[in-house]
């Protein structure tokens, strides 16, 4: 079940909400493996509903998703496979991680663990180590903490499950 109130009516409102005001590089994949870099409009003008993966931070350029085109580090995912499907776990693991910096979205990844978007821009480079550090202690995947990482597209159609990766909380 839901617990915020106001969810986005598309993915292309949710891209505003990421990212207002601007018109940024951004990575969405149909797979792991993807690559298509476009800006947020263009992303916007395309059905997303077939699409899997999102790089959540900003790129500075279309030529790659890798760590050294990062523009900025504005988001982390946390996400477990640890936890197997204890939802109480997981929501319990992201409400402690929210005490230190504001959970934008949590999603179903379609199949054994939720996904959370953190805002981190605005902190200090301790800050987010320690909130890095914490989420490792929860059980959190090292991989989806790199800010080049992909996570699972809110919205978005997991295609190997058959599965929405529909949002449980958004604010």
């Amino acid at each position: 079940k839901s617990l915020s109130m106001q969810h986005p009516a598309s993915i292309s409102a949710m891209l505003d909400d990421f990212y207002p005001d601007e018109d940024p590089w951004l990575c969405i994949a149909k797979d792991i493996f993807g690559n298509e870099i476009k800006r947020k409009s263009e992303w916007q003008a395309m059905d997303l509903s077939g699409y899997e993966f999102l790089l959540a931070n900003p790129l500075i350029d279309n030529s790659s998703r890798k760590a050294d085109n990062i523009l900025e580090e504005r988001y982390l995912v946390y996400e477990s496979d640890q936890l197997g499907k204890n939802w109480d776990l997981h929501a319990a693991c992201i409400l402690n991680l929210s005490k230190m910096v504001t959970c934008v979205c949590s999603h179903y990844s379609g199949s054994k663990s939720c996904h959370a978007l953190f805002r981190v821009s605005g902190y200090s480079r301790q800050h987010i180590e320690a909130f890095k550090e914490r989420a490792l202690k929860l059980g959190g995947d090292p991989a989806t903490l790199k800010p080049q990482q992909f996570c699972r597209l809110p919205m978005g159609w997991r295609k190997d499950t058959n599965q929405p990766q529909a949002i449980l909380y958004y604010g």
